[in-house]
C-alpha cells in the first residue's frame, strides 16, 4: 500500500487508478481507511503534491473518524464459529485420550485430553491452521508462479503481526498463516499481490497495472480484505 509522508505523520492510503477519471479525488471511511482515486496517467509528482495539499484536511478527517470495530475476544468454546478459506465452522470441543483437530462437515473437531482449556485449544487450532497454510499457500504460489513466468527463492509461511505478506529482496515471498481463512479468491489475491513485487518493487502504477493483468477483479478482492481482515484472528 503507498504512504505519504507529512511532517512525522506517514499516511497509508489506497490509490485507485482508473482510464475514465479526469481528476484526482480522495475520502476517508472508518473501515477502509483513506481512498484515493485518480486518472489511469497521473503521474507520480502530481499526485504527491495533491495529497500534500490535502495532508491536513486527511489527518483532521482520520482523527473525527469513530474508531474502527474490533473483533470480539474468542472463548474457544463449543458453538464458536471460525472461517477455513472463507467458510465459517463451527467449533466442537470434546474430550478423548490424545489432542486432534480435524474437519467434518461443517465442523472443526478439537480433541483433548482432560477437562476442555480454552488457552489449549487455541494452540491446537493456531497449530492446525498453520499446518493447513504450509499446504495450501505454497501450491497457489506454484500455479502463478508458472502463468506469471516469475519464481520466488522460496515461500515461507509464517507469523506476520502486521502484514498478510512481504517480499524479500533476494526474490523470497513471506505469506501470513491466517490466509488460509480467507476465500480462495483473496488468497490467489495475495499471492499475485506478492509474486508481481518479483517485477515491481513499489506500490507504484506499474505495480498496481501487473496486478490488475493477472487479476483484473483485483480491487473487489482487496475491498474484501480491507472490510474483513481485522476480524480474522484466532
Amino acid at each position: 500500500m503507498p504512504v505519504l509522508s507529512f511532517g512525522s505523520r506517514t499516511i497509508a492510503y489506497d490509490l485507485r487508478l482508473s482510464p475514465r477519471r479526469s481528476t484526482v479525488s480522495i475520502t476517508v471511511e472508518p473501515a477502509r481507511g483513506v481512498i484515493v482515486a485518480a486518472p489511469q496517467g497521473v503521474s507520480s509528482a502530481a499526485l504527491e503534491g495533491i495529497l500534500l495539499r490535502k495532508a491536513p484536511w486527511i489527518i483532521r478527517k482520520l482523527r473525527e473518524a469513530p474508531p474502527a470495530p474490533q473483533p470480539a475476544p474468542k472463548e474457544f468454546v463449543s458453538g464458536e464459529s471460525f472461517p477455513y478459506l472463507g467458510r465459517r465452522y463451527r467449533l466442537k470441543v470434546r474430550e478423548d485420550d490424545r489432542l486432534s483437530v480435524a474437519l467434518r462437515g461443517d465442523r472443526i473437531i478439537v480433541t483433548l485430553p482432560g477437562k476442555d482449556d480454552a488457552s489449549a485449544v487455541r494452540a491446537a487450532l493456531v497449530k492446525w491452521f498453520e499446518e493447513r497454510a504450509r499446504e495450501r499457500l505454497p501450491e497457489r504460489v506454484d500455479l502463478y508462479s508458472a502463468r506469471m513466468g516469475v519464481a520466488p527463492s522460496r515461500v515461507v509461511v509464517k507469523h506476520q503481526e502486521r502484514r498478510w505478506g512481504s517480499c524479500a529482496r533476494d526474490g523470497a515471498i513471506y505469506l501470513n498463516w491466517r490466509i488460509i481463512m480467507v476465500p480462495l479468491s483473496v488468497v490467489d489475491y495475495l499471492v499475485v499481490h506478492e509474486l508481481c513485487h518479483l517485477k515491481v518493487r513499489a506500490h507504484s502504477q506499474d505495480f498496481w497495472h501487473a496486478v490488475e493483468c493477472v487479476l483484473p477483479d483485483q480491487k473487489q478482492r482487496r475491498d474484501w480484505l480491507r472490510r474483513n481482515g481485522p476480524f480474522l484472528t484466532l
